[in-house]
């Protein structure tokens, strides 16, 4: 079990098999926060920096020491 605060991100765009691996991912791990990037495929960090940084920012924020 992973006991520490893990942020699943995901774009709406993203082609098979990254959903159903997402979705395994949940399933796996059922304390992990799922965000959705809209709009966006796997590779949001590139298209949509500043979605990606903001999703983070807003999990790490409720997750600080």
């Amino acid at each position: 079990g992973i006991a520490i605060p893990t942020l699943l991100m995901g774009g709406t765009e993203s082609w098979p098999p990254i959903p159903d691996t997402m979705e395994r991912l949940a399933n796996a791990l059922p304390t992990a926060r799922r965000d959705v990037l809209e709009g966006q495929s796997h590779f949001a960090t590139h298209t949509a920096p500043e979605m990606f940084a903001e999703k983070l920012r807003q999990f790490l924020s409720g997750h600080s020491a």
